[in-house]
């Protein structure tokens, strides 16, 4: 159902409920025609590929370049990275990019910015934004966990004792029956970082907070000046306060790192 706050009002959407695995991934990757030549680079959409301004946001209507504030000129952006080890991403196998064998349903890794956005628009949705990220990772406007689903680190996310990239939903899921929002990769989300707003403390156990968007808004998304983008929910090589719901981190849409990934946002 909608969900209404003092301080935001954020649509019905649907999450996915996991985090973007390999598998997954390396289905779209194979939709590609992907540089063959791009063994340890950055991978990036074709040039005969349509540009993501030319799609639309289902949130909106509007083009989802449009709504994110990047233009034809990112269409060709580097989607993501081969993964040097196994399960951190995809590796090539001859003109292929492929997951490794034994890791198909870890959580996809080493992805930019514009390649969750290329996914997720590819298979119909967008990415997130943090309205919409934290209400789903708090369940509700009134919880005050510190982690997505509890108190207790150890039971609901993959955290610095985790010592790499793990298969999703293998913690036990919130209340909304999202898993691994706290840990395992950090998740991008559609917005630029409001660098006016104040960073909140890192072991804060508010609810869903304006701040981030800068102003009280119905399905507020910021895309003011800055470049750098979102990505909450900590990773595989964070602990504690990192991982808290409150925090948030942000870098250049280009960046990759083994603990970053993302999941896709739908709106009916």
């Amino acid at each position: 159902s909608d969900y209404d706050a003092t301080e935001i009002s954020v649509s019905e959407f649907y999450l996915s409920a996991t985090q973007t695995t390999t598998s997954q991934y390396a289905v779209f990757a194979a939709s590609l025609d992907l540089d063959t030549d791009a063994l340890t680079q950055l991978v990036t959409l074709p040039a005969s590929g349509a540009a993501l301004t030319s799609l639309l946001d289902p949130s909106t209507g509007v083009a989802v370049g449009t709504r994110m504030n990047f233009t034809a000129a990112n269409a060709d952006a580097p989607l993501f990275k081969e993964a040097g080890n196994a399960g951190f991403g995809l590796q090539k196998k001859g003109n292929d990019f492929i997951y490794y064998v034994g890791y198909s349903n870890n959580a996809m890794a080493n992805v930019t910015w514009y390649g969750g956005l290329a996914y997720s628009v590819w298979i119909g949705g967008t990415l997130p934004t943090e309205g919409q990220w934290e209400l789903a990772a708090r369940s509700n406007a009134t919880e005050t966990y510190m982690y997505a689903g509890g108190d207790n680190l150890s039971l609901v996310g993959w955290s610095s004792g985790s010592g790499r990239v793990q298969d999703v939903a293998g913690k036990q899921a919130n209340g909304l029956g999202f898993y691994d929002m706290t840990g395992n990769v950090w998740e991008w989300c559609a917005d630029i970082i409001n660098s006016t707003t104040e960073q909140p403390n890192a072991s804060a156990r508010y609810p869903l907070a304006s701040e981030y968007a800068g102003a009280t808004a119905s399905d507020p998304i910021y895309i003011g000046t800055g470049s750098n983008r979102v990505y909450r929910g900590g990773g595989w090589t964070d602990a504690d306060g990192i991982l808290a719901l409150a925090f948030r981190n942000n870098n250049t849409p280009t960046r990759v790192n083994n603990s970053i990934g993302f999941r896709a946002v739908l709106v009916p």
